[in-house]
């Protein structure tokens, strides 16, 4: 499998576990739009660090009510920590590390006022066999 088909079908796959789904929280691919007032979208930057190492981060724009505060938010970012953080994947030779996260919340949804907006994110490392 490519580099950046592994680590994204690996991260992906996270999402469709019943730990993830049982949230009930609305996960999109970057390209996809929705209507719904709560969901998370996923995008995914890589760096190519050499022959066997690679590295990135998987960005989560999260979107929740505005008008009522942080909780909803930061309750979705620690759910994103359980699933995400310092996971690690082996496949073949391949392995995938998944780092600590950072958030940071934007405001208000310059398109949709009634959303409020957040950055979470988490590096990775992939270390492939030559």
């Amino acid at each position: 499998m490519n580099k950046y088909s592994y680590v994204e079908s690996s991260i992906l796959s996270l999402f469709g576990t019943t730990e993830w789904t049982d949230h009930n929280i609305k996960t999109l691919p970057s390209n996809f739009q929705t209507t719904d007032l709560e969901f998370i979208r996923l995008t995914f930057f890589h760096r190519n660090e050499g022959l066997n190492f690679d590295s990135g981060k998987l960005i989560i724009d999260i979107y929740a009510a505005a008008q009522v505060g942080t909780k909803r938010i930061t309750e979705i970012s620690d759910k994103l920590d359980s699933l995400l953080v310092k996971k690690s994947f082996q496949v073949d030779a391949n392995s995938l590390q998944i780092g600590e996260s950072n958030l940071q919340y934007l405001g208000f949804n310059q398109s949709n006022p009634t959303q409020y907006a957040a950055l979470y994110s988490v590096e990775f490392k992939l270390f492939r066999s030559i």
